[in-house]
């Protein structure tokens, strides 16, 4: 599975740094898109720790999601 982070812009606007990143798993052909607000000042390692952060998190939910999604159809006897 490619999972992938593609910074789409950045803008410095009310002194902060609007990041738009695009999340994209090519196994499942899921993407999303998220606005990150970063306060001035902010490095570039802290900026790509926190994308990266989201983007681990992402890629579990996703793996855990195709794991229920197994389960589809099941019949539970009570």
């Amino acid at each position: 599975m490619a999972f992938t982070a593609t910074i789409q812009s950045i803008n410095f606007q009310n002194d902060q740094f609007n990041v738009t990143v695009q999340f994209n798993d090519s196994a499942t052909s899921w993407n999303s898109n998220k606005v990150y607000n970063f306060p001035t000042g902010t490095t570039q390692s802290i900026a790509v720790a926190q994308i990266t952060a989201d983007g681990v998190a992402y890629k579990a939910a996703l793996g855990a999601n195709t794991a229920l999604q197994s389960k589809v159809g099941t019949v539970i006897t009570i």
